[in-house]
């Protein structure tokens, strides 16, 4: 395995992203999901949460649609958006639990997770840093955290933060063990797959006056280069 910085190759026989919600694994990773398998790599993706409360929660809205067609609207945008990232369907895993609860349920998502490993049996795993504020995304931490422990050889780790004051991992205390990867080359690929999300950065309902994913955070994650802390 051949980890290197911008611009540099980056391979692995087998690598997994854990997404808290369906949207997180391209905003973080989509380049070097791209990448990655045009170099030969299987690629998984998990989705860890249903993400049906992102209106309700975010902007108090409850019907047309529902939490729960929120969360089938979701699910068919993952499976359309990481189909247009390369990662075939029985490499997709939505775990389903509830948006903003897995908090609750950590030591439950860490044995899903550890299953996942055992049986998949990665060299790299993506998946949010400790730092990351939204609760999904710690929880999911949490849990691969967890689950990593009861592995006798782990993966190399691969951290990524979305929502934070910066909404990188640039604030890091030790910028030695960040590194970046180049996706210049298949941007235009990530930018279109990350517009099916039209949950997400379009106007969903009729109420709304901004998408949940407003442009100018879109921005931070549209470059040419995607960030992660080494673990």
């Amino acid at each position: 395995m051949v980890i290197a910085g911008c611009g540099g190759p980056l391979v692995a026989h087998r690598a997994i992203v854990f997404a808290p919600h369906p949207d997180d694994e391209t905003l973080a990773c989509g380049g070097t999901i791209i990448m990655k398998q045009r170099q030969g790599a299987e690629v998984y993706v998990v989705v860890m949460t249903d993400g049906r409360h992102s209106h309700s929660h975010s902007f108090g809205i409850w019907e047309n649609p529902t939490p729960q067609e929120v969360a089938d609207i979701r699910r068919e945008e993952a499976k359309r958006v990481t189909h247009m990232l390369g990662v075939s369907a029985e490499r997709l895993f939505l775990l389903e639990f509830e948006d903003t609860t897995l908090q609750h349920y950590v030591d439950e998502a860490a044995e899903r997770v550890l299953r996942l490993l055992r049986i998949i049996q990665p060299q790299e795993v993506y998946y949010p840093d400790s730092t990351d504020s939204h609760k999904d995304h710690h929880a999911t931490h949490l849990a691969v955290e967890q689950a990593m422990l009861k592995l006798d050889a782990p993966p190399a780790r691969f951290w990524y933060v979305i929502w934070s004051e910066e909404s990188s991992s640039k604030g890091k205390p030790n910028s030695a063990e960040l590194r970046g990867i180049d996706v210049s080359d298949v941007l235009a690929e990530k930018k279109a797959a990350l517009n099916q999300y039209k949950s997400q950065v379009t106007l969903l309902y009729k109420t709304q006056t901004a998408p949940v994913l407003r442009p100018e955070f879109l921005e931070k994650f549209v470059g040419s280069q995607e960030v992660f802390l080494l673990g």
